[in-house]
């Protein structure tokens, strides 16, 4: 017997697998092996827009790094825009972490609306310091920050579109 549903996923999942190669090959190496279904081939042009289609270009490039603050001598992460047009970030999860030290409040960032990110600005987000307990009575366990921005962090801009996140640890420091 033929599960149909099961069979449906797994062709999906190989178009998804054929579109996310196609569109990582090169467009010269693509077009000498991709058909059309008429059996003719692709020519570069063809390709070219078929790749346009599948990757949007104008996602916006956002870094997140950790640094120490030169005038609190603390912990504070920067988000940056690293894309050649501004970035209207109006939404970032988590909505906070917590460290063993404090915690970072990134919905303090949209306290008056979305933040508006030109090419090349940045914007921070301080450690807001908490009581440190002797025990671990809490039960909360603390993971390193980088740690923690890498699992969680996400960013969308303009309501509707994730941005493209990469990490950087300027301190040398875990919390």
């Amino acid at each position: 017997m033929v599960d149909h549903s099961k069979r449906e996923t797994l062709k999906n999942v190989a178009r998804a697998s054929a579109a996310i190669a196609i569109g990582s090959v090169s467009n010269h190496a693509a077009a000498n092996f991709a058909l059309r279904s008429d059996n003719k081939p692709i020519d570069k042009n063809e390709l070219q827009i078929l790749e346009n289609d599948l990757v949007d270009n104008n996602l916006a490039d956002i870094e997140v790094a950790t640094k120490l603050s030169s005038t609190k001598n603390d912990l504070e992460i920067v988000i940056t825009n690293k894309s050649n047009t501004t970035a209207n970030i109006t939404n970032m999860t988590p909505s906070e972490i917590n460290t063993a030290r404090g915690k970072f409040d990134f919905d303090a960032l949209f306290s008056e609306g979305a933040v508006k990110l030109e090419a090349g600005q940045s914007v921070t987000v301080p450690l807001q310091h908490h009581r440190m307990e002797v025990t671990n009575s809490s039960g909360l366990r603390y993971y390193p920050l980088s740690k923690s921005l890498r699992q969680n962090v996400s960013i969308i801009t303009d309501e509707d579109s994730l941005a493209a996140v990469s990490f950087v640890n300027r301190t040398g420091y875990m919390a």
